[in-house]
């Protein structure tokens, strides 16, 4: 099985560029994605509309930075 883990792009569009880059490049995506958190709202979404698309499971653990949000639905 093979497993990309990622986190802590905060946020910085050339990080989430160069790791959506580098997962495009892989050919065949991994089995399963596994997000450990803090990637920042907009990062999150650009990234986990990419990964959606190559239909391979996401696990998402939310970071420390996010656990600060008083709403659920803000996550």
């Amino acid at each position: 099985m093979k497993i990309l883990a990622f986190s802590g792009s905060h946020e910085n569009p050339v990080v989430t560029s160069a790791f959506l880059e580098r997962v495009r490049s892989l050919g065949e995506p991994p089995d399963i994605f596994v997000s450990a958190g803090d990637l920042g709202p907009k990062s999150m979404s650009t990234i986990f509309k990419t990964l959606t698309d190559l239909d391979r499971p996401i696990l998402y653990v939310l970071g420390n930075h996010i656990l600060h949000h008083p709403k659920i639905k803000d996550v």
